[in-house]
């Protein structure tokens, strides 16, 4: 039985999920994993709202493009059926979190997200190149970070987060495993 349920980005059990031609992130997902299970850790696999947005096809957005009425509904709707999971694991005392998501990502960054006034048309665009320099990491979450968390505080939920920095995997493995070995040092006590 595992000790702990977590909640993992969607894109670490599914790097299919990245937009098309991401960096190949199998091996950290691999190490993500093994520190997951070496802790025994149940693992629900969060939906990846830009997939299910926008498709494998679609171009990288920023925040700026996400943070949408229409975005943050379909975030909702996603985020719905992990609050009740977790209020159902809370109500039996399982020890829950945190939320593993992905730095940098408009929608599943953590502390950071990439952000910048994004948009228009593409072909005809004589200022391309500064646009795309306009573009960077700030700190904040993502979209669906943001709706996740409101979801789970309206319904006095609270867990950790944790963000893995795919471009330093050791420095965010690292502190995955710090985290766990802190709640054992603690001896925590189930919620």
């Amino acid at each position: 039985m595992p000790d702990r349920v977590v909640f993992l980005a969607h894109c670490f059990l599914n790097p299919q999920a990245k937009i098309q031609g991401s960096p190949d992130i199998a091996d950290l997902s691999g190490k993500i994993l093994k520190i997951l299970l070496e802790n025994k850790c149940g693992i629900i696999q969060l939906p990846c709202p830009e997939l299910l947005h926008g498709g494998l096809s679609r171009w990288g957005q920023t925040k700026y493009q996400y943070d949408t009425i229409f975005f943050r509904r379909h975030c909702e709707k996603l985020a719905e059926t992990i609050v009740d999971q977790a209020e159902e694991y809370q109500r039996h005392q399982v020890p829950l979190g945190p939320i593993i998501g992905v730095e940098g990502s408009p929608s599943c960054g953590v502390t950071l997200t990439c952000d910048g006034p994004w948009g228009g048309e593409l072909s005809e665009n004589d200022n391309l190149l500064n646009k795309i320099r306009e573009v960077q990491l700030v700190k904040s979450r993502g979209v669906f970070m943001e709706v996740l968390q409101l979801s789970l505080d309206h319904r006095s939920i609270t867990l950790d987060e944790f963000g893995i920095v795919e471009s330093d995997p050791d420095n965010s493995l690292h502190k995955l495993q710090n985290y766990f070995c802190k709640r054992k040092i603690v001896g925590e006590k189930k919620v």
